[in-house]
């Protein structure tokens, strides 16, 4: 709880409004996606991190309406990822955020997913 304390206070402190705060419970493998429209010109960030210290590896992916996935914002692999991006034109995209890898592969772990944006 504490880290999701210290993300949100981060993201506020440098003048981002927080739209999504959400927990999921992924297994290794599976994955969760949001629809969300992006505006142009707006910074957005997607932290998404477990609560969970069996979770080595979680990624987030913006994917396009026809269910391509958009490389141009790569993320780092860990127990946290974070994408920061600001459309060129304003679009609808799948946020997809995945349990990649699990120390207990069958056991559900807590993942917090959280968007916020700037203009």
């Amino acid at each position: 709880m504490c880290m999701t304390v210290r993300a949100l206070d981060l993201l506020k402190y440098d003048g981002y409004s927080i739209i999504v705060s959400e927990i999921v419970d992924l297994k290794q493998g599976e994955s969760v996606s949001r629809k969300k429209y992006f505006f142009q010109g707006v910074k957005y960030v997607i932290l998404c991190f477990s609560f969970d210290t069996d979770v080595s590896d979680v990624g987030v992916y913006l994917e396009r309406m026809n269910g391509t996935i958009n490389n141009t914002y790569p993320t780092d692999r860990g127990a946290m990822a974070m994408i920061s991006f600001k459309p060129r034109f304003g679009q609808t995209l799948n946020v997809l955020v995945k349990n990649i890898s699990s120390r207990t592969p069958n056991s559900a772990s807590k993942i917090r997913i959280i968007i916020a944006f700037k203009e």
